[in-house]
């Protein structure tokens, strides 16, 4: 099941970036680069920076999953706790192509920010499989 969750991070990944790349043309001068904690934008930069995030996500991504496939989580995943780290990086990957779409909706002024239950639930969801995983491990 693990691997079914990571291939679909990878492909989340792609889709970032692909969907990145679609926009960028269309995008005006300005786009929002920063959200304050109710999801505002507060920090704005050049179009080129639609590019940051999917980057980052098809960067973490491979890197994630090579430390996963190769050294095993550091040596220190075990088996019930795959699931978890591949929804983790599921929940990543997805809060980065979330994060984008609004970027691109507040640019072309189709929205005003990310929400303001973007962060609580995003919060929720990483601590939340963090705690899955930690409880998996027999961690407290």
């Amino acid at each position: 099941m693990h691997r079914f969750v990571n291939s679909i991070s990878v492909f989340v990944a792609l889709f970032t970036l692909v969907n990145a790349f679609k926009a960028y043309q269309t995008l005006p001068a300005r786009i929002p680069i920063h959200f304050n904690i109710i999801g505002r934008p507060d920090g704005w930069g050049g179009r080129w920076m639609i590019y940051f995030l999917p980057l980052l996500s098809s960067v973490i991504t491979p890197l994630w999953m090579l430390g996963f496939i190769k050294f095993n989580g550091a040596k220190n995943l075990t088996s019930p706790m795959k699931l978890p780290y591949s929804f983790l990086l599921l929940t990543i990957v997805g809060g980065f192509f979330y994060i984008n779409q609004k970027i691109k909706e507040c640019a072309h002024g189709e929205a005003n920010g990310l929400g303001w239950g973007f962060l609580p639930i995003f919060l929720v969801l990483v601590l939340g499989m963090s705690g899955w995983m930690s409880l998996a491990g027999g961690r407290s």
